[in-house]
C-alpha cells in the first residue's frame, strides 16, 4: 500500500510539474521519495531524485 500511495504521489508531482507549479511538484516529488525510502525502493528513489534536480 506504501509504494502505491508513493507512486500516487508522484504523479502528482508530474500533473503540477505540466500545470508550472514548480513548488508543489518539488513538494508532492520529496513526499514520493521519502515514502520509497520506507518502502526500500531504491530504484524509484534514484529515478525520482533525478527529476527532482532537474527542477
Amino acid at each position: 500500500m506504501m509504494f502505491h500511495l508513493g507512486r500516487d504521489y508522484a504523479l502528482y508531482a508530474e500533473m503540477f510539474n505540466r500545470k508550472d507549479k514548480k513548488t508543489k511538484a518539488k513538494e508532492y516529488l520529496n513526499k514520493a521519495i521519502e515514502i520509497f525510502k520506507e518502502c526500500g525502493a531504491d530504484g524509484w528513489v534514484d529515478k525520482y531524485e533525478k527529476e527532482l534536480i532537474e527542477f
